[in-house]
């Protein structure tokens, strides 16, 4: 199943990020000018497209046709831990407009909304600095090390709060990282991430014992 890329233009080579998307996905450059609907809008002309393109691929090598369905959002912009600059940008009191998207994406295990932004899980920078590779084993069983007690409540965190937004919306868990970000054209967090399910189960990974909250 083909995967949904929104590249935000104000990331740097983002029309070469969008170029190496692998053929049979779809990617998007987003206009930073572009509301919270209108960006829902050009994403569904975009899959409408795509699939009446399919159904017609499928028509002529007789196969019967199948339904388009995204098995996962991937969305590239700068972030502070309570908003995605995506578009004018995307918080937690206006996810909800992405609800329309919410169709197009396949639910269970495969379904998933994973948003590629500096710090936008948490909004704090850690203590120590990120060590990447082989390191991130290394660190404590804790995604609060480096952090304040006052830090550790996670419902109240605005990076939580946009994830469980994002997830309501869409009907799919959303994941991102605590850590700085580089715009990889792996499409690779670095670090620890957190997934806020539409339930608002919370879940950490990328630690040595990955708690859930």
């Amino acid at each position: 199943m083909p995967r949904l890329y929104l590249v935000d233009e104000r990331v740097a080579n983002s029309h070469l990020i969008v170029e190496s998307i692998p053929k049979g996905d779809l990617g998007l450059r987003i206009d930073p000018y572009l509301s919270v609907t209108d960006i829902v809008g050009k994403v569904v002309e975009a899959i409408t497209d795509a699939d009446r393109d399919e159904h017609s691929l499928r028509r002529s090598t007789l196969d019967e046709p199948k339904s388009f369905l995204i098995t996962q959002l991937r969305i590239m912009a700068y972030g502070s831990g309570d908003e995605l600059c995506l578009g004018w940008g995307i918080h937690a009191r206006n996810a909800g407009q992405l609800a329309p998207l919410a169709p197009y994406l396949r639910t269970g295990s495969s379904g998933r909304c994973m948003l590629f932004g500096c710090n936008v899980a948490m909004n704090m920078q850690r203590a120590e600095r990120f060590l990447g590779g082989s390191a991130v084993g290394q660190r404590f069983g804790s995604p609060y090390f480096g952090r304040m007690p006052e830090d550790i409540g996670v419902s109240q965190v605005p990076g939580y709060a946009l994830l469980h937004a994002f997830a309501r919306a869409l009907g799919v868990p959303a994941t991102a990282a605590l850590d700085s970000q580089t715009a990889s054209y792996d499409w690779q967090t670095k670090g620890v991430t957190l997934t806020v399910d539409p339930f608002g189960k919370a879940t950490f990974t990328g630690m040595d014992t990955p708690p859930n909250l």
